[in-house]
Formats: structure tokens, C-alpha cells, sequence
């Protein structure tokens, strides 16, 4: 039975790595070695420590943790853990942001640079079992890597119809009229439709049975994999009676048979109160709707590109509360997390909104 000990983390196994041994038969700690070279500026107020890598993971039983501590030549040398211990819970390993890779943090007390060798003994580990109080409950699972336990859980919202499934073009194509047409989100106010097809769209809309049995995006199964970065997913989407909100949730149950309560949101709407109010705490909000963008408060707001939403009208109304539009953020994504402003991000389909939110994720948890 395994009960504690060292591997080489992901990533690292073809870098030369030493797992930690003791120096002694009677001694308490591993010798830590530094994975990389590295050099740490000398320490002045503002200086920020510096991470060394250290290529390893350790596990550990559930009720055992174990602690980075300084090495007593470590004074002398220059080097000490500014946080004078650091403590790693057993479930930080193999963790899905860093397959629970440990680093030391370190600063240097010399008036110099000092520079560390791979290979040089920077730190020591000491496995230690720890005890629960009386009335202890804790039933948290850790979702990410170093700082985790402290992390608000970005939060990313979908819609359903035409973000996960091809509903407008499904409805369309059953009643005989060329999506292309369609030039305004709100098909009662689209004059390109006489007053006949626009009626005709809207009962369309209202039909059970052309919400059964959808399609789902190239990509739809990709939406959850950004919670193994720690975020959490939602899906939220509006219906106009309750016959349609059962024919969604039974197929999105079928292709997410794993999502947890609360993470499917159908709202029972009604023509004029077809919109959603998204808070300033979501981290990423998809829906084809201009409006539904317009009200949004979230940081990121991925519109799929639909003929409803492309004009300039559209994308007008897609950026109000001072959003600002980005059309390519391909590069872009990390300057835009560190500015204040929110966004409207037209996107040409599921797999590319999927790894854009998988993107931003990474870089805000690595900024934070």
C-alpha cells in the first residue's frame, strides 16, 4: 500500500529530476532541489519572492499534509522562505491545474544577485499528520493548483438555443424560410419579413416539437472541461412554455448526464420578457441574443456570429453599458483581462468560444 512518498510531476519526468532523500537514518526532513537555474535579486521592499520549480509532487494520506521548510544552512547561503513554512494539503496532488507540481518560494537576504544551480538543495519537506476538531464538516473538493482554497470559482455561463444547438435554423428550415433573411434578433421588429412570416416565425417558436431532438455544436462537450481549471459552468436558457423547458432539459441531461444541481438554469419567459440579467461576477457569458449581451455585466460576452446579429445595428446593441467591441482576441486575451472594461466578442463557432474561456480562465488564475 502506497502511504506517502515523491514522483516526478507532469511535465518534468525527461529533466533530470532528483527525488528528495534523507541525509541521514535518524533525520526528519527530504532535501528539496532546485529543478531549474535560477536567480533571485536581492531582497528590497516590493520585491516580489521568486517561485523555483522544483519538477516533484508528493502524496500523502487524507489526514497527513506536509510542510516546505528553510534548511538550516539556508541562512547563510542568502536564501529563506519568506513565508516561513509552507504547507501542502494531500489533495493538492495531482491536481488538474498542475498535477500538484510544488514549488519553493524564495527571497535573498545578500546585497547581491544570487544565483541557484540546478541541483542545489534549496529547502526541506516534512510529511506530518494533522487533527480535526470535534464538529468538523469540511466537504470542499480542491478544483486547482497553488492559491485554490482561496480562489473565487470563475463562473461562465451558456445559452442553449443557437450556442449549443442550431434551434433558429432547425425552426426556420421546418417552416421554409431562409435564415439568411433574418437581419434583427427581434423577428417582430425585422421588416425584411412580412407581417404573415413574421407571425408564422414566432408560432414556430412556441412549438414543442420543433425543440425535440436537436443537434447539438461540434463542441457542446467541451463546455465542462474548463472546470478541471477550477471555474464553474451554467447553462441558462429561456423557454416560452413548459412543454418546450422539458424537451431542453431532457436532451441536455442525455449529452451532460453528470451535471450537478444548479448548473442547468431554464427560465420560463414570455415574449416580452425574453432577456437575462447576468451580474458582474460571471466571468464569461455565451448567447446569441444582442440584447441578452447588451445587459450582460460579465467581463467577457461571446456572441456567436448569426445573420440576426452580425449588422452594425446589432452589434451596436450588443455593446451597451459601454462594452467594447474586440473582433479578434487571439492574442489579445491577456491585456484585455488585466483592463476594466467589458467585452463583446463575436465568435464563429462553439470549439472557438470553448477555447477562448479555456484560455482566459488559465491566464486570470495566473495572474491572481
Amino acid at each position: 500500500m502506497r502511504r506517502r512518498g515523491f514522483e516526478i510531476a507532469q511535465g518534468w519526468e525527461d529533466k533530470d529530476i532528483s527525488l528528495p532523500v534523507r541525509s541521514t537514518a535518524n533525520a526528519a526532513a527530504y532535501d528539496i532541489e532546485a529543478a531549474v537555474d535560477v536567480v533571485i535579486p536581492p531582497f528590497r521592499p516590493g520585491t516580489k519572492p521568486t517561485l523555483v520549480p522544483t519538477g516533484l509532487k508528493a502524496y500523502c494520506q487524507p489526514d497527513e499534509c506536509y510542510y516546505i521548510l528553510n534548511r538550516s544552512s539556508g541562512a547563510g547561503k542568502g536564501i529563506c522562505l519568506p513565508n516561513g513554512v509552507g504547507l501542502i494539503d494531500a489533495d493538492y496532488y495531482g491536481n488538474s491545474e498542475n498535477d500538484g507540481h510544488f514549488y519553493v518560494l524564495l527571497i535573498n537576504t545578500l546585497d547581491h544577485d544570487l544565483e541557484i544551480k540546478k541541483h542545489d538543495r534549496i529547502a526541506q519537506v516534512v510529511f506530518h499528520k494533522f487533527l480535526l476538531t470535534d464538529n468538523d464538516q469540511a466537504t470542499g473538493v480542491r478544483q486547482g493548483g497553488i492559491g485554490s482554497t482561496d480562489r473565487p470559482r470563475l463562473q461562465t455561463i451558456y445559452d442553449v438555443d443557437d450556442v449549443l444547438w442550431p434551434c433558429t435554423e432547425t425552426v426556420y428550415d421546418k417552416i421554409g424560410i431562409d435564415i439568411r433573411r433574418q437581419t434583427n434578433f427581434r423577428v417582430h421588429e425585422d421588416t425584411e419579413f412580412s407581417e404573415a412570416e413574421q407571425t408564422k416565425i414566432i408560432q414556430a417558436f412556441s412549438n414543442v416539437e420543433n425543440f425535440q431532438k436537436m443537434k447539438f455544436y461540434d463542441g457542446a462537450q467541451q463546455i465542462f472541461e474548463v472546470e478541471k481549471l477550477g471555474a464553474e459552468v451554467q447553462i441558462n436558457s429561456n423557454s416560452f412554455s413548459e412543454d418546450i423547458r422539458e424537451a431542453k432539459r431532457r436532451q441536455l441531461l442525455k449529452l451532460f448526464p453528470n451535471m450537478k444541481v444548479g448548473q442547468l438554469q431554464l427560465n420560463l419567459v414570455g415574449s416580452k420578457t425574453n432577456h437575462k440579467q447576468i451580474s458582474a461576477k460571471v466571468f464569461a457569458f455565451v448567447d446569441d441574443s444582442p440584447y441578452n449581451i447588451a445587459s450582460s455585466e460579465a467581463k467577457f460576452n461571446f456572441m456567436p456570429r448569426r445573420p440576426w446579429n452580425t449588422t452594425e445595428a446589432m452589434r451596436q446593441i450588443a455593446c451597451g453599458h459601454g462594452k467594447v467591441l474586440v473582433d479578434n482576441v487571439a492574442n489579445e486575451l491577456g491585456d484585455l483581462i488585466k483592463r476594466p472594461e467589458c467585452y463583446v466578442i463575436p465568435v464563429d463557432n462553439l470549439n472557438e468560444v470553448c477555447n477562448l474561456i479555456y484560455q482566459a480562465v488559465k491566464l486570470k488564475q495566473k495572474g491572481e
